[in-house]
């Protein structure tokens, strides 16, 4: 994940909640720079900021429906 010009152009900061902007930058720090994956679990998020897994979530939705993030889901067999 990187920050470009898009946050500026797409009006994104003027949307964006506080606290889904520091979801954003907590997943961008630790991501691939070449694919922007992260690999966290909503459990350690949540444990990482003193939330539920339901308000991780919701921080989430708000990425995913502002085009910022999406989630792909890794089931464990």
């Amino acid at each position: 994940m990187n920050i470009n010009n898009n946050f500026v152009d797409k009006d994104i900061l003027k949307r964006i909640n506080g606290n889904a902007l520091k979801l954003y930058i907590f997943l961008g720090i630790d991501s691939k720079n070449e694919t922007g994956e992260s690999w966290y679990t909503l459990e350690s998020i949540s444990q990482y900021f003193g939330k539920s897994i339901r308000t991780i979530s919701i921080w989430i939705k708000e990425l995913e429906d502002i085009n910022l993030f999406s989630l792909n889901r890794v089931v464990k067999a």
